[in-house]
This record gives C-alpha cells, structure tokens and sequence, in this order.
C-alpha cells in the first residue's frame, strides 16, 4: 500500500481510504484525505487566480508551498467554505505576507458563524412557524495579520530601519 515505486522514491499513501460500513449505510465509500483536499484546493481551485496577484518577489511555487503546510498543520481550514478561505488567502497574498504559520506573518484561523437562513427565491430570511427566525452555521476563516507581519509590511515600505 505505501511502497516506494523506485529506490530512494517517496512513500506515497494510497489514493483514497474507506471509511467502515456502519449498520444502514451499506458499503464502504472512499474518503478523501487531508492531503488530497489540499491539493485540491491548492492547485485546482485558487492556483490559478492566486498566481495573478502575487507580488513580484514572491514565486508561485513558493507561495503554494507555503499554503500546503498551512492547511496540512490547520485540517479545520479545508472543511471551511472555498470562498472565505480564498478571499484569506488572496488578502494576504496581495499585501506580500506568507500563510505559512511559521513565519508569524498572517494566522488564519476557522471561525463559526451563525447565520440566518436565506429563501433563494425571494432573498428574505426564513422564519419557523413561531415567526422565529431560522440560523444556519457556516465555517468561516478570519485572517489576522501578527506583529512580525506589521514588521515585515513596515519593512517593505520603508517605514521602519532595516
């Protein structure tokens, strides 16, 4: 299962994993791992418009990189909503800073959030029959820049000494 294809190769794990049939559910069904929703979300659905707005001085690969070990260190951002952790992603890509948590530029942190219930159809939120209203909870991510963030951005500005 985790064989090395040619000597001095990397042990890769195996496509997908199943997950054990409980009573009702029938057979197992493949699951997808951690690593392969990182890549997923790295290169298939903001690689493209993340390589738009990097700066200069920042490569692709880099960045990418970066992103991986932030999502495979923080498991909880890959079941947040694509939308909100692209916008985190791009923000902190626009202003120079690295996602990787190591370097203490940016964190970004999954954050629940309740919601109201909104009808599709006429855009007004949903109430029960009681006339309360009806909240649905989203995973949200919240990008906050750390003080060696605020250093590096001052840093590049030229407002503080090197």
């Amino acid at each position: 299962m985790n064989t090395p294809a040619k000597p001095g190769a990397i042990a890769r794990p195996s496509a997908t994993t199943s997950a054990p049939a409980t009573q009702g559910q029938g057979d197992a069904r493949p699951v997808k791992t951690i690593r392969e929703l990182t890549r997923e979300i790295v290169y298939d659905k903001i690689g493209e418009t993340l390589l738009k707005i990097l700066p200069r001085d920042i490569t692709a690969d880099q960045y990418q990189a970066s992103l991986v070990s932030l999502l495979m260190q923080n498991p909880e951002l890959v079941g947040c909503e694509l939308p909100a952790l692209a916008v985190a992603v791009f923000n902190a890509a626009r202003c120079g800073l690295d996602v990787n948590p190591v370097l203490g530029h940016v964190y970004l942190t999954p954050q629940k959030v309740r919601v109201p219930k909104i009808d599709p159809r006429n855009g007004k939120a949903v109430s029960d029959e009681r006339g309360n209203k009806v909240y649905v909870e989203r995973q949200l991510v919240r990008m906050m820049v750390g003080y060696k963030g605020y250093i590096f951005l001052g840093r590049t500005c030229g407002l503080t000494p090197t």
